[in-house]
């Protein structure tokens, strides 16, 4: 499990190979895409153009990208092997050519070795045309010689590819025959269908799964620059979108944790608002009722006086529905105005307020005219208010009670 975890970080699970090939009707690229899934590899996508501008917008730079150069440019020989070293084995079957101007790839088979050959300018040149329009290689291969990783799943036999027939003898790459025109055939390797032009892309990318390159070449160390490359694309890719990922998440996370406490610090500053606004009522109220209790205190130190005695009375017969807004004792007969006398309704004490109880109000004024200092009681006005009947009342009193 942890395995193919690696491995997926590392190389993906999309492969792309590209065959530059060229037969009669001129040269074209003929593009094949591999998925690996467990333990089984799919072509889901194939598809064939003329130039690099024309292949699909499905491929990806993001995916490994195997190039094979299959054109009359490369020249491919077989030869015998007698154990000599690569180049030696390159020489023997190309003697007059300057090795430093080449690229090669051998591929031993038995007793004989295919040779592939071309000229670096020319593979440089077809590189720097991929890498323009997107595709960066991640490795390439001369000619068909890629095919030989079909050997083991072929036995005897030969299939057709683009512009060659390439035989199998005792699961060896025995012969590659070129050919102008190959009848399009599909072929079944370990019950996979392949079209006959999509082997050798096919073929290059089991060859970099399975791991095993068969083969020896002068630009192994390119190729492995070319996947160190991609390596690390592929890695600052990942990193990149997983630190993003992780940053969202962590600002996401940030973002509730602010909310919760946000929301939390209202709800304690709407509640502190809520017990000023109260502290504040409380201590109106309490200033209002000290008030009051003061008036009362003052009523009842000068419960001597004449004007106490009957405040006190009054307000003792008082009911509870019924709130004194104002009780004057010899009310002024009119307003003071200068240069006159100053008149007062003698023995009178006015009393207005608000009732919310009728019938509380009209015995509170039979009590009050049953009292024994009173002469007369008289209601001045009544009428609804809001909060209950506003009323105002004369009290006449007795001279000698």
């Amino acid at each position: 499990m942890i395995r193919d975890i690696l491995t997926y970080l590392r190389e993906g699970h999309i492969f792309q190979a590209l065959e530059l090939s060229e037969t009669s009707a001129g040269t074209g690229w003929i593009s094949t895409v591999v998925k690996r899934q467990k333990d089984e590899i799919l072509i889901t996508e194939s598809g064939s153009t003329n130039a690099p501008d024309d292949l699909p917008d499905t491929l990806s730079a993001h995916h490994h990208t195997l190039v094979i150069i299959n054109t009359n440019n490369i020249l491919t020989r077989i030869t015998e092997t007698t154990g000599n070293a690569d180049i030696a084995i390159v020489n023997k079957a190309f003697p007059n050519i300057k090795i430093d101007d080449f690229y090669y790839e051998v591929v031993p088979s038995g007793e004989r070795a295919f040779i592939a050959i071309c000229r670096k300018a020319y593979i440089d040149r077809i590189l720097g045309e991929l890498k323009d329009k997107g595709y960066t290689p991640s490795g390439f291969s001369l000619g068909l010689l890629c095919m030989q990783h079909l050997a083991a799943f072929t036995g005897n036999g030969e299939t057709g590819v683009s512009n060659a027939r390439v035989i199998f003898a005792d699961g060896l790459l025995a012969d590659i025959r070129k050919e102008e025109t190959v009848p399009g055939t599909t072929y079944t390797v370990n019950g996979l269908e392949i079209p006959g032009p999509h082997l050798p892309g096919f073929v290059a990318v089991l060859g970099l799964i399975t791991g095993n390159t068969g083969s020896i070449s002068n630009f192994s160390d390119r190729n492995t620059y070319f996947r160190q490359e991609f390596y690390h694309r592929r890695f600052f890719r990942l990193f990149v979108r997983s630190a993003l990922v992780f940053l969202l998440v962590l600002l996401l996370a940030n973002f509730m944790v602010f909310n919760h406490y946000f929301g939390k610090t209202e709800v304690i500053k709407q509640a502190s608002e809520v017990n000023r606004l109260n502290r504040e009522n409380f201590m109106k109220l309490k200033e209002e009722v000290d008030k009051k209790e003061k008036v009362v205190g003052d009523i009842r130190s000068s419960s001597g006086s004449r004007s106490s005695y009957y405040t006190d009375r009054i307000i003792q017969a008082l009911p509870a529905s019924i709130l004194l807004k104002e009780l004057r004792y010899q009310p002024l007969q009119k307003q003071i105005r200068e240069g006159q006398e100053v008149l007062l309704q003698e023995d009178r004490i006015m009393i207005s307020g608000e009732s919310a109880d009728s019938n509380r109000f009209s015995e509170w004024i039979e009590n009050l005219e049953a009292m024994n200092w009173t002469e007369n009681v008289s209601i001045r006005d009544y009428g609804s208010s809001a909060s209950g009947a506003s009323f105002s009342i004369m009290l006449t009193i007795k001279n000698n009670p």
